[in-house]
């Protein structure tokens, strides 16, 4: 009988142990500045389904009420250490080139607001520090510019976001 409730006092334990999604101590964010304010995105990547060509990683920030408000997505990445520019592209199109886009979100999250394009004259570069295929694990910095899709927008003045220094430290989304 003893070593019955001696089980079942474990088996919560283990079970809470088991589930922690730390246990690589990754802070699955991305942090940096973001207008030189400090920013902060919850991240996670998928490996490129569509063409097979890298993984892309996505940021998201939410609201209070949990309502999707901003994404960053950099796509085609390779998944190695190394320093990949960051051109214009679009998603859709078969070939190796990494791209990014970066958006904002209205109402309960569901409706896109702005879609900021990569601004072709800056230095846009992600620097991959890990990838371990094992772990599922990447980690690097994103530096890069958007300007406002002028044809999101009623009013066609330039909006600009720039990211600097945003530190990477995510795992493949389960």
């Amino acid at each position: 009988m003893e070593r019955y409730l001696i089980c079942l006092l474990l088996i919560p334990l283990l079970l809470n142990n088991s589930c922690q999604k730390d246990d690589l101590s990754i802070s699955h964010k991305m942090r940096g500045l973001l207008n030189a304010q400090t920013w902060e995105a919850e991240g996670e990547f998928t490996f490129n389904l569509p063409h097979a060509i890298g993984i892309d990683l996505g940021f998201a920030k939410y609201s209070s009420n949990g309502e999707l408000r901003e994404r960053l997505i950099v796509y085609k990445v390779p998944f190695e250490i190394g320093v990949y520019s960051i051109r214009m592209t679009t998603s859709q199109i078969n070939e190796a080139i990494t791209g990014a886009v970066y958006r904002t979100f209205s109402h309960d999250g569901d409706v896109i607001k702005d879609t900021y394009r990569l601004h072709t004259s800056a230095h846009n570069v992600i620097k991959i520090t890990e990838a371990d295929a094992e772990k599922n694990i990447v980690k690097g910095e994103v530096n890069a510019t958007f300007l406002v899709d002028p044809l999101d927008r009623d009013n066609a003045s330039i909006d600009t976001i720039h990211i600097e220094n945003g530190l990477l430290e995510i795992t493949l989304r389960d």
